[in-house]
């Protein structure tokens, strides 16, 4: 599960991400392959959030990339990103940020979320401001009930879109993240159902005297099933790195983990026992334990957890000197990269680079 490091990392200041390049590499060729080509995609970068897998990806021909803040947006166009959805309905000065990112990068093709008809004559009037226009996505709810609206209500929303000087209607964005708890066997059933009010909006709409809407959806667990449909780009994110979490989840999937955790045993508080330094602003601490899936530790199981310290109880603890370097696939890898400044670059097991994870500021220049 693990990959190949240095055996020599005295001087690394734990704890620490380490990346596998040639996996990061892999893991999107694999799924430039299983959708059908790079063409296809539209990845989500708030897994990395840095300019190097950008480079990477534009390497492999995947051009379109989908963001969560402005400050991914930034920096992917900084990276020579030339079309980046911001993935999230920008509110408040949000707007005027996005607004002026357009202006900033004239060649690029920038856009965004809406669903509600105020957030859309807001971004409107902070382009008109900047002399410009925004291609905007109405937001779709499939059934995460987290953001968006019924294709009913999208329908009528894009004709009012169609209308605002400032903005243009140029798509659906569906985001199915409901659906990643369902077996490799029932997702495709899963995803139909989910999507046929998708499928029937875009016909409506192409009624309605529209040009045919582009679609923008799904996440790493629904990736390749929607893959089947022409009409979609898809945007899985965690597939960059994948973790524990996904391989849980999708035994037997084309991709491996491509992030590890390296930490080490600062303490041995009970004859059972691990402490380590990898608390909760190392990893990711928003679900239930196990939040990392040890390697040559199997018995591990979580003791305490806090802002600087992981204790675990073990068996095995005297195997694990304090100062002892341990490595693990975090369970969630997306929130936990965001908790580093830095992560380390392996490759042909050796130390090659450094890469800054750049878009975790919530503001770079605008």
């Amino acid at each position: 599960m693990g990959f190949a490091v240095p055996d020599n990392l005295d001087s690394l200041e734990t704890p620490a991400v380490l990346i596998s390049r040639s996996r990061v590499r892999d893991n999107l060729s694999a799924m430039a392959h299983a959708a059908g080509g790079p063409q296809r995609l539209r990845p989500h970068i708030k897994t990395h959030k840095m300019p190097q897998v950008i480079s990477m990806k534009l390497d492999l021909g995947i051009t379109r990339f989908k963001a969560a803040t402005i400050a991914e947006v930034e920096m992917a166009l900084r990276a020579g990103a030339a079309d980046v959805m911001l993935a999230m309905q920008p509110v408040g000065i949000d707007a005027v940020r996005l607004a002026q990112l357009v202006l900033r990068f004239p060649t690029c093709r920038l856009s965004a979320l809406i669903d509600d008809p105020g957030a859309a004559r807001s971004l409107a009037a902070a382009a008109l401001e900047c002399h410009t226009r925004v291609p905007v996505y109405i937001d779709v709810n499939v059934g995460l009930n987290r953001t968006g609206i019924s294709c009913e209500s999208a329908r009528k929303l894009y004709h009012q879109a169609s209308k605002i000087e400032g903005i243009v209607p140029v798509g659906i964005h569906a985001y199915d993240g409901h659906l990643r708890s369902f077996a490799p066997e029932e997702i495709d059933q899963a995803v139909d159902q989910a999507f046929a009010p998708v499928w029937r909006l875009l016909d409506d709409l192409e009624a309605d005297g529209f040009a045919r809407p582009a679609v923008v959806g799904g996440g790493t667990a629904s990736s390749i099933s929607l893959a089947r449909h022409p009409d979609i780009e898809v945007s899985a994110g965690t597939i960059v790195f994948w973790d524990a979490m996904q391989n849980q989840r999708w035994p037997g999937s084309p991709f491996r983990c491509a992030a590890m955790l390296a930490a080490r045993v600062i303490s041995h508080p009970r004859p059972d026992e691990l402490c380590i330094n990898l608390g909760h602003k190392a990893v990711a601490s928003e679900m239930p334990h196990p939040r990392v899936q040890w390697l040559g530790i199997d018995d591990a199981h979580a003791t305490g957890h806090s802002e600087e310290h992981l204790t675990i109880r073990t068996r095995h603890r005297d195997e694990f000197p304090v100062g002892t370097l341990v490595l693990g696939i975090p369970m969630h890898v997306c929130p936990t990269i965001a908790l580093h400044d830095k992560v380390m670059v392996i490759e042909d097991a050796r130390v090659v680079d450094h890469w800054d994870v750049v878009a975790r500021s919530r503001h770079l220049s605008v």
